[in-house]
């Protein structure tokens, strides 16, 4: 499927939701149809895209919805969500704790965490069922099997 013009842009309506596919990392988010200072725009958590600049089409595609992304094998489905509970290996210790968003830090995608502590813990998407799991059963079995690798070492 083709990504939509901007002409098909410009006849959405404000609050309308389109999908947004980076053309340099085909990161993808989900932007509302907005209007600032007379201008329509597409707002995201990634991006504040003026349609009639050049950041759409040279930087940023939209598709009507998330199939015609997805026909582009452009979207990534994430295991998890903000708010959700993870299971983090750190050592010898398995860490639970919350999603408090996602983040994308030179075109890698990370879960930061809330803590306890006044820090940021940030985990790589990447690291999924490696070192971080929405499983506790997962991230002990897991943990179980990389004592059992240390231990071949020595």
């Amino acid at each position: 499927m083709k990504p939509l013009t901007i002409e098909e842009l410009k006849a959405l309506e404000v609050g309308d939701w389109v999908w947004l596919i980076s053309v340099q990392d085909s990161d993808a988010s989900y932007g509302q149809i907005d209007e600032w200072m007379g201008d329509k725009i597409i707002r995201s958590d990634r991006a504040c895209i003026t349609i009639d600049t050049c950041d759409y089409g040279e930087r940023w595609l939209a598709y009507k919805n998330k199939e015609q992304a997805e026909c582009k094998g452009e979207i990534v489905e994430l295991p998890c969500k903000v708010g959700d509970k993870i299971f983090i290996i750190d050592g010898e210790l398995i860490v639970r704790r919350e999603i408090a968003e996602f983040i994308i830090l030179q075109g890698v995608l990370y879960i930061r965490l809330l803590t306890n502590e006044k820090s940021i813990w940030d985990v790589k998407l990447s690291d999924f069922n490696k070192t971080w799991f929405t499983n506790k059963d997962k991230a002990e079995a897991r943990l179980k099997e990389l004592r059992g690798e240390n231990e071949n070492k020595t």
